[in-house]
């Protein structure tokens, strides 16, 4: 989870997200490790009543890109890119889970400070993973979603 607070919300950029396709907006939000765009899927129906609200929600994001193991601890880091909902990550892995489906599946859990992002075993090779290790990578199209869905 992450705690946020949306400075603003775009009611005229709506897109579907997610399995459900619950609608999603672009917003400008404010956090202790970052402050950026994102896109936001809103637990109630009034989008524009969360502008300057703090809130908690889970992050997500559509696809990861450009890895780089760490064998050194480094600082938690989210750092906003060009691109509008992207951004770099550096984070610690907390867990690597083997999933039954498909059989040599995993997920691994990265702490980023007070969030976590979860990747799958179709985002990330899992040699030379470890627990605790440093892991930097980028994050394409992130997602917020209110903790209330």
């Amino acid at each position: 989870m992450l705690k946020i607070t949306i400075e603003d919300i775009q009611l005229n950029d709506v897109q579907p997200l997610g399995y459900m396709r619950l609608p999603s907006y672009a917003v400008l939000f404010q956090s202790s490790l970052v402050s950026g765009w994102a896109r936001f899927v809103p637990a109630r129906d009034n989008p524009l009543g969360y502008v300057g609200e703090t809130l908690q929600v889970e992050v997500n994001q559509e696809s990861t890109s450009q890895f780089v193991h760490s064998s050194t601890a480094s600082e938690a880091l989210v750092t906003p890119l060009a691109t509008l909902g992207d951004y770099r990550i550096r984070g610690t892995i907390a867990s690597i889970d083997s999933i039954s489906d498909p059989p040599d599946g995993f997920t691994v859990v990265i702490s980023v400070g007070e969030t976590a992002f979860c990747l799958s075993h179709l985002d990330i090779d899992r040699r030379n993973l470890s627990v605790g290790a440093t892991i930097e990578f980028t994050a394409h199209e992130v997602s917020l979603w209110d903790e209330e869905i």
